[in-house]
């Protein structure tokens, strides 16, 4: 009895056996299974902090507007906060948006209200990612026109653009009356760029002699230190840069 009794024991346990590998086998499939579903649905082609699945059916700012995206072509929300009376001009953003070829980033740029993102910037309720924000302040006077933190959207990022001081230093240069139509407009985009640029970690190095992640003032690009003008016999010309610098382009950082 004692015999069989084991030999009974021995065959359930060999049957308990290759069910307990039989379920290993199916629980070591599952996990093989899930990773790889779930990668790709986090899939982020285009690198902007939003999925491709989320960008292939339109995103859904906080408020519930859908803004339609493509998932091979980046996104960049940026919340505009106007002052008023408002000095900015018409397609703030033209500089930013516009293809490498052309100098710009080769960003597709989304022009939103505070009331349409998160408090803190959020986009959306399905990602992560927030906006950088962008307020206009009307204070005339200073030694910079604009402000923002080097770092990513997803950082504290912030800027100010002052544009009353742009229009005063504009107009110190030149008689108020013989400002050329559309330069003030120019150097607003210009600092809004250069600001979107610090906001989105461009590939510029640290230099303490340019005052942070700047190129030398004159360089002719958006991320330079200052824009240069000359006077000559009476004759002043802006140079203000409306390209970013192709390093710069390859470098830029959304999430």
């Amino acid at each position: 009895m004692n015999e069989n009794g084991g030999k009974i024991m021995k065959k359930r346990q060999r049957i308990k056996t290759k069910v307990g590998l039989a379920l290993l086998l199916v629980a070591a499939l599952a996990l093989a299974i899930v990773p790889i579903r779930a990668w790709a649905q986090d899939t982020d082609t285009d690198g902007d902090g939003f999925t491709d699945d989320q960008e292939s059916t339109d995103i859904r700012l906080m408020d519930g507007t859908l803004i339609s995206t493509d998932p091979n072509t980046p996104d960049l929300f940026v919340i505009l906060v106007p002052a008023s009376p408002s000095n900015l001009p018409a397609n703030p953003l033209e500089f930013v948006s516009k293809p490498p070829a052309e100098g710009g980033l080769g960003v597709t740029t989304h022009e939103i209200t505070a009331a349409q993102a998160g408090p803190d910037r959020t986009v959306s309720l399905d990602s992560p990612q927030k906006a950088v924000r962008i307020t206009e302040d009307l204070h005339p006077e200073g030694i910079i026109l604009g402000y923002a933190s080097q770092g990513t959207p997803n950082d504290m990022d912030d800027a100010i653009i002052f544009t009353e001081h742009i229009k005063s230093y504009v107009e110190s240069v030149y008689d108020p009356a013989a400002v050329p139509a559309g330069l003030i407009d120019t150097y607003i985009r210009h600092t809004i760029a250069h600001e979107i640029g610090h906001m989105t970690r461009l590939s510029v190095d640290y230099n303490r002699r340019f005052n942070g992640y700047h190129y030398k003032a004159g360089s002719e690009v958006i991320m330079e230190q200052a824009v240069k003008y000359t006077d000559k016999k009476g004759v002043i010309t802006f140079y203000i840069s409306t390209e970013y610098a192709e390093p710069s382009i390859q470098g830029v950082v959304l999430k």
